[in-house]
């Protein structure tokens, strides 16, 4: 993978990752971010609402560096980019080139590592996720952390397939009657690359 990035720095304001592209979160992001959210597990079954989960990306934080990850228009040979169809809360929006398809949350510094607060992608199985991981992890020197919620399968399933490890299980971390398991990877001095499509 090559990344090309905008400025110099652990976290530039902007990445172009190849099959999409990383940009800051703006407080405008935070309305449609808020509703995308609160309609994908965990935070649905968290119970997270719209306003709150707008309130968190936007909320004053140094520390927390939020980008969303923006869809690169695919050649379908039929002139044009390739449209993809994404149910967000009820609504249909349609994703081509240049529109949100997810948004990750990196705290840094933390403990030998960024910290990985929120990843969600709204259009799953595309490799967006990887990609995004994989771009992190090559910032991210010893470390890459994150948490998952237990009843999360499909996401502990995705974070153990590109080299994530359970850690230990945390009571009731977010909420009352949920557990959250701390995951980390290791990376090498190359850090790692999403998988291969199949």
């Amino acid at each position: 993978m090559t990344v090309t990035m905008t400025q110099t720095g652990r976290w530039p304001p902007t990445a172009d990752l190849g099959t999409c592209r990383l940009r800051r979160l703006t407080p405008a992001d935070s309305v449609w971010g808020g509703a995308a959210l609160a309609a994908l597990d965990p935070w649905r079954t968290l119970g997270s609402t719209a306003a709150g989960l707008g309130a968190y990306l936007t909320a004053e934080d140094p520390a927390l560096h939020r980008f969303v990850v923006e869809a690169r228009a695919v050649d379908n040979g039929v002139g044009g980019g390739e449209s993809v169809e994404v149910d967000v809360a009820g609504a249909v929006a349609v994703a081509v080139g240049g529109n949100p398809v997810g948004i990750i949350c990196l705290r840094d510094p933390w403990l030998r590592g960024p910290f990985i607060e929120l990843l969600a992608v709204m259009l799953p199985g595309q490799g967006y996720g990887a990609t995004v991981l994989a771009w992190a992890a090559a910032h991210a020197g010893a470390n890459l952390w994150s948490t998952v919620s237990t009843f999360n399968h499909g996401a502990r399933n995705f974070y153990r397939r590109i080299g994530f490890v359970e850690v230990v299980e945390m009571e009731g971390l977010v909420r009352p009657g949920f557990d959250d398991i701390l995951l980390r990877r290791r990376n090498s001095s190359g850090g790692f690359r999403p998988p291969k499509a199949p």
